[in-house]
């Protein structure tokens, strides 16, 4: 367990077993059990060790488009297009392994095989896409599991500064799985007994992908990704640095709720008539407003709440409202329409409730994404690294 560290890597759960197989194995031996023993430790010190080291994990990013010569980095994740070059150097790298590989030295056709499977995996899923790469120092199958949640930092990140360049809130992207692509939903409607039925359909998902230009990702990196960035690539993070980040990830699993829908209506007679059709707003799925508006608040409390006995309604408005306004009038009106969205919030989580205006939503996104950055701003500007220090100036804001 201790020998290069290897414990830090392994349970004992895991080595124990194999570490038995070495015992028996020397027991079983005509030679010296000693020596023996010890060459079985040295060769299963080499195996594991070999099973340790930095790893890149290449995600695809899903409705996000970047020139092809772009590259940002957000914390430890890069962001780019894979080239077809890039490709080659994958798969001349995985082909050079293989004849490395004892295992598969003798055995060229299994190494072009795969080789092949390699190729034609890029080809289809990441090849002239934009994807996340990021590199973790782990052992092999933990790589994936390790690189995933540094990914979904720096792609939250992405949807929260993108507000600031002007980038719309109805523009989705994320790693496959975490958003729905375009499904066209057919449907009929006709009057009981009639024989002549409307037809018409409408795209669930997020049928419009978000540009993240050159001039954009300039831009937002100047009005704080920057500075965020850093907070990601840390080892160790403040108390407050994992609040942000965590309220960060909630404000963009918020993003993610797809609200935007088209519906284009048609009956039978003017589609063999070929007339042209206006298309026409369909309301977003019933509950998608609601469960954007929770995730908006959670958010909030992650970033504004510190004690579970505070009222959090009250403190919640006002601490919003002291972070993104100067002006009496104003905070007063912010402290006003939080209290109102709260109640929105308690209603839906205690009686169901619906009916949240569509531009209340808008506005409430607006204070949320405004919200943290202003935090992050005062963190940076003040150095505070415990909650504490932050309520202090939230108390002394009151008084100003």
């Amino acid at each position: 367990m201790r020998y290069q560290n290897i414990g830090k890597y392994f349970s004992k759960g895991e080595l124990i077993p194999q570490l038995q197989m070495v015992i028996d194995n020397a027991r079983q031996s005509h030679q010296s059990s000693k020596k023996v023993l010890d060459l079985e430790i040295d060769r299963l010190a080499s195996e594991l060790l070999s099973r340790i080291g930095y790893w890149v994990v290449l995600v695809p990013v899903e409705n996000l488009e970047m020139s092809t010569r772009q590259r940002l980095k957000v914390g430890n994740v890069m962001l780019s297009v894979l080239s077809r070059s890039r490709m080659s150097k994958i798969v001349a790298s995985v082909k050079s392994d293989l004849f490395r590989n004892p295992h598969y030295i003798s055995n060229p056709k299994s190494i072009k095989e795969y080789v092949r499977f390699i190729r034609d995996l890029i080809e289809k899923d990441f090849l002239k896409k934009t994807c996340a790469e990021a590199v973790v120092y782990s052992r092999d199958d933990d790589a994936y599991d390790e690189a995933i949640p540094r990914i979904e930092e720096a792609l939250a990140a992405l949807k929260l500064f993108r507000g600031i360049k002007g980038i719309n809130y109805d523009r989705y992207f994320g790693m496959p799985g975490s958003l729905v692509l375009p499904t066209r939903r057919d449907y009929m409607v006709f009057q009981k007994g009639s024989h002549s039925p409307g037809a018409g359909f409408n795209w669930v998902g997020a049928p419009v992908g978000a540009v993240l230009s050159a001039s954009v990702a300039a831009f937002i990196r100047t009005e704080g990704l920057l500075y965020y960035s850093k907070i990601l690539a840390k080892a160790n993070r403040t108390e407050i640095e994992e609040r942000i980040v965590t309220s960060v990830l909630w404000f963009a699993k918020a993003t993610d709720v797809v609200l935007t829908r088209r519906r284009e209506k048609f009956d039978i007679w003017s589609f063999v008539e070929k007339r042209k059709l206006q298309p026409k707003p369909l309301q977003a799925e019933m509950m998608n407003p609601y469960d954007r508006l929770l995730k908006l608040i959670v958010s909030l409390e992650t970033l504004l709440i510190f004690d579970d006995n505070e009222p959090i309604q009250s403190n919640l408005a006002e601490r919003v409202a002291l972070l993104v306004s100067t002006k009496y009038e104003s905070r007063k009106g912010i402290v006003k329409f939080v209290k109102r969205m709260y109640r929105y919030r308690s209603s839906v989580v205690h009686h169901g409730g619906k009916g949240i205006p569509e531009k209340d939503l808008q506005q409430m996104m607006f204070l949320t994404r405004k919200t943290i950055v202003q935090v992050m701003r005062n963190v940076r500007r003040f150095g505070f690294t415990e909650v504490q220090e932050l309520l202090e100036w939230f108390n002394k804001k009151k008084w100003d």
